[in-house]
């Protein structure tokens, strides 16, 4: 953990009782940040953030390439607004010039655009554009809490393999672009361990993109013991989107933002549906937008098996679950396709394309998450052992699938069967 102070904090500290520490939690999926202290975050957004190509010429206009067009007036006013502002040095550049405008946010990127990419910030904690980032961190500041960045000390919950230059990139960030008066950096997991009280603890944290065990003790992470793999919701979604639906079931779904009529039809017939007559719609965007319906269907209609995945057990016992997707399409989930691709999670091996996934610090081959859990505890001391099985944290949206929480509970302690083990659930 790294703290930092700016001159100005020393000012602050005679008004501490109105000053609240901003928090944030950036993630692969989405981000969720708000003031030290309450309960909920109070800007919960997609991290993936749309984008244009802009030209800028000398007479002040400025033009969406593949896109509609903005005018500046000669005060320098703009006749057209959005989610994100342009860039200073452009608009005072004399020079003819492309930039890129940034849509950042629940009116950004979920929203239709002409010619609007969509790119991903954030993947398995590292950070890929930096300027989409720092768009991220002015747009809750500005947009959704609305206050002056240099009258409040920010904490950030950074990756916990994160890298010194990250880590450094990220600080002169917040002081030299937000004028922060405090900067604190935090492990993610040692966050999850203080949210439940803890200070020693075995977080499983399951993600978007990645899932990870790591030992706490003490509010400190033990390196040593960190076990992760880029395994995570999204390779679930990716596997119902062109396993299931595409080669099983041969659908490809329809984004409801292109969908301008639909008719009711019988379960697993074929979608009547009209289509919007829509200019410059991106394979990025359609692809950002399909990938948030499947995402819906997964989690209304997939859970993770009691047992073991076995294609000779009799899954009836799981009902079928109905889903409507946007296009009108009606379809019933089988009990057993419903348990067989979050099984992932825990027999990765069923799945060929997890091999080129697996970390290479933890063999050639993907683990379980049962697996990792036993391999980060036996990376650590024998005395620290009993007491991060004694405090197990799940937290990430992953584990929200229904019965994960059950599954691994009933998982780890075969592999550990010397210790009884209690389990913490946060998100």
């Amino acid at each position: 953990m790294y703290i930092f102070f700016h001159t100005n904090f020393y000012f602050l500290l005679f008004k501490l009782d109105e000053v609240n520490a901003v928090v944030f939690d950036i993630g692969s999926n989405n981000t969720r940040a708000g003031f030290a202290g309450e309960d909920t975050p109070y800007a919960y957004f997609s991290t993936d953030v749309g984008y244009t190509n802009m030209e800028f010429n000398c007479d002040g206009e400025v033009k969406l390439v593949n896109g509609d067009i903005e005018t500046k007036d000669a005060d320098g006013s703009t006749k057209n607004g959005d989610s994100m502002d342009i860039d200073e040095e452009a608009k005072n550049s004399s020079k003819s010039a492309n930039k890129i405008k940034y849509h950042v946010g629940n009116e950004g990127a979920n929203v239709f655009l002409s010619g609007m990419n969509v790119k991903k910030v954030v993947s398995s904690g590292t950070v890929l554009d930096w300027d989409a980032y720092e768009r991220i961190v002015s747009y809750v500041l500005k947009d959704h809490l609305h206050l002056n960045s240099s009258e409040h000390p920010v904490l950030f919950s950074e990756p916990n393999w994160n890298d010194e230059e990250s880590r450094e990139k990220l600080t002169e960030l917040m002081f030299e672009k937000f004028n922060v008066p405090g900067f604190f950096v935090s492990k993610s997991a040692a966050l999850s361990a203080f949210g439940t009280g803890k200070s020693t603890a075995l977080v499983i944290d399951s993600g978007g993109e990645t899932t990870s065990a790591v030992p706490v003790y003490d509010g400190y992470v033990v390196q040593k013991g960190i076990v992760y793999q880029n395994i995570g919701g999204n390779y679930i979604t990716k596997s119902i989107q062109e396993k299931y639906l595409g080669e099983t079931l041969d659908y490809l779904p329809v984004p409801l933002f292109e969908v301008k009529s639909k008719q009711n039809v019988e379960a697993n017939c074929k979608p009547m549906y009209k289509l919007r007559n829509l200019n410059g719609v991106t394979d990025t965007f359609r692809q950002y937008k399909t990938m948030q319906v499947v995402s819906d269907f997964k989690e209304m209609a997939f859970q993770v098996a009691d047992l073991p995945f076995d294609g000779q057990y009799d899954y009836s016992n799981y009902a079928p679950k109905p889903y409507e997707f946007p296009d009108g399409y009606n379809m019933v989930a089988g009990g057993k396709d419903r348990v067989f691709y979050p099984e992932v999670m825990f027999q990765p091996e069923l799945f060929s394309s997890t091999a080129e996934l697996a970390n290479k610090d933890n063999g050639d081959k993907a683990l379980g998450v049962q697996e990792m859990a036993q391999m980060c505890v036996s990376k650590c001391d024998i005395d620290l052992r009993p007491h991060l099985l004694h405090n197990v944290v799940l937290t990430g949206g992953n584990t929200l699938l229904p019965g994960f929480t059950e599954r691994f509970s009933n998982e780890l302690p075969k592999l550990c069967q010397s210790v009884r083990i209690p389990f913490l659930f946060f998100l």
